[in-house]
Parts: C-alpha cells; structure tokens; sequence
C-alpha cells in the first residue's frame, strides 16, 4: 500500500562561510531539518530547509535582511521548489535499511527480521518525524545514550525535540525509567505517541508539545539525562533553562551540531556550570556528552 503526501518545500540560501552560524539561527526560524553544504571552494555554503506550508514571506525576509545587515551585504534571495507527487511512504521504505547503532538495533515494520539476540530491538517507520538512526547526529547520539548508561542510571529522562522519539523509546527500552519526550510539532508528538506505544514502552514515556523548556517541563524535572537533538541555534538560545533542568552530576547529551559548531556550544554550556566529557563526530555531524557539576 502505497500513499501520495501533500507537497513539500524545499527553500534554499547561499551565503558566505564566515556568514553561515548567523544565517543558519535566521534561516532555521522558518522552516525544519536545516542541512549546510560548501561549495566546491567552501566559500560559499548552502542551507537548505523543509516545510509543508510556505513561510511568511515578510517575516523570512526581514529575518535575512536583518542578519545580511550585520555582516553589511547583500541579503540572500531565497530559492523555493516544490516537491510533490512523490511516493514517500514507498521511498522512505527504500531508503531506510536497519542499523546497528552500539547496543541499539533500529528497524522499520518492513523488514521481516527483529533485533539480533543481545541487542535493544527499537521499531522506527520513516514518516512524519525526524528521527530514523540513520543520520549522523541521531546515531551520534544513541552512541553517546549507550556509552553514558554504562556509566550511570538515570532515574528520569528529558528527550528534548523528540521528533520520532526514537531517544527517548531507547532510554526507556535500556533503563526502564519514566522518559519525557517534548516537540514543538503536533504531529512529531503524535508520531511519538504511537512509536512508544508500538515499542511497548508507553507506560513509561510521556509525550508533550512544548516548546522549549516550559513550565511543565520545568516542574517534570530535574533531570538526571537531557537529550536534545535540535540545532545549535536553539541549543545556544535555551543554554540556560535546559542547564537549570538537569540534576547535579546529570548528563546531557547534545546534537544537531556541525562539527564546526561544537566548540560554540560547549563554550557555551559551560558558563551554565555544565563541563564536557566526551565529543564525538559523525558523518559531520558533533555529538557533545556533558556533565553538570554538583554544587
């Protein structure tokens, strides 16, 4: 069975090099799944952004203008195709193999074979929510989730922009420990909802559309893991309410980074009492574990 989506677009902007943090946190307000990608010369970078409705026209513009300003150049002309008529339910099939991910083995409904004996089966279809394994911020991350639950077990668990809540399904699969996994996205929590429950990890993750570190998050914590795998726009912009959530000696665990961006962030987090203690990088993509230092 095969299904025909609503159209996708795909905006793209060309900026320059020393440009592209500040355009990435402006581009990013606008639309989902932000990628950068150099040219042949890596002087010029291209970003590039999903969504299923087009964004205000006024608001893009001025967000690029303002930010074209602050470096004193010309403000970037945002390119829009349309993507439609595509089978992606089919083609997501095809693109999405299983992977082993450390203790993790991350598969969809298609592929007839469960986890191998020894490892965390976690059943992921590819649909209407990042977060499949197979990107190299994801896999960076259930690495790191692996490499950090050896060490310590966490009784409460934060999956911050859950998407697919593939995280957090894999902490509550590895410790059986209440997880909170909050998206922005209606849809990406939906989505959630039903990949817990699917996984038979329901009773012990609770889903919840947030945006950012709200109330609600705040009274569910502290806690003693935070997983976030966003943007460096929104990882910089929430330092210190996501730091204020995590218990003393708590881990945290942040992706959606490019390697170029890490450094930023771990700078970043340290003014909030937080230290680094592993970093690791992914098909580009930088995995940062850190530590809050008890008081």
């Amino acid at each position: 069975m095969t299904a025909t989506s609503a159209p996708i677009y795909r905006l793209e902007i060309s900026v320059p090099e020393h440009t592209l943090d500040a355009f990435e946190t402006a581009f990013s307000a606008h639309v989902i799944g932000v990628s950068a990608e150099a040219d042949v010369t890596a002087s010029i970078w291209r970003l590039s952004g999903y969504c299923h409705a087009l964004p205000d026209h006024d608001a893009l513009q001025e967000g690029l203008a303002s930010t074209a300003a602050a470096f004193e150049m010309a403000k970037p002309e945002p390119r829009i195709n349309v993507i439609t008529d595509t089978d992606w339910v089919t083609n997501n099939l095809l693109t999405f193999p299983p992977v082993s991910v450390g203790r993790f083995y991350v598969y969809g409904s298609h592929h007839e074979k469960s986890a191998p004996a020894g490892q965390v089966g976690i059943r992921i279809d590819a649909g209407q929510a990042f977060g499949t394994g197979t990107h190299g911020s994801t896999a960076g991350c259930l690495l790191a989730m692996d490499r950090a639950f050896q060490q310590t077990r966490p009784r409460r668990v934060l999956d911050l922009g859950c998407g697919s809540a593939i995280l957090g399904i894999a902490a509550a699969k590895l410790l059986r420990c209440p997880v909170l996994a909050t998206d922005i996205d209606p849809v990406a929590v939906r989505v959630a909802r039903e990949n817990a429950d699917l996984n038979g990890v329901g009773p012990w993750v609770k889903t919840r559309v947030a945006v950012g570190v709200t109330a609600a998050v705040k009274n569910a914590g502290p806690f003693d893991t935070v997983i976030a795998n966003i943007l460096a726009g929104p990882l910089h912009q929430m330092a210190k309410p996501i730091a204020s959530i995590l218990a003393p000696g708590g881990t945290l665990i942040l992706s959606g980074l490019l390697a170029r961006e890490s450094r930023r962030i771990e700078n970043r987090y340290r003014a909030f009492g937080c230290r680094l203690i592993h970093r690791s990088v992914r098909d580009g993509w930088a995995t940062l574990t850190l530590q809050r230092v008890p008081q």
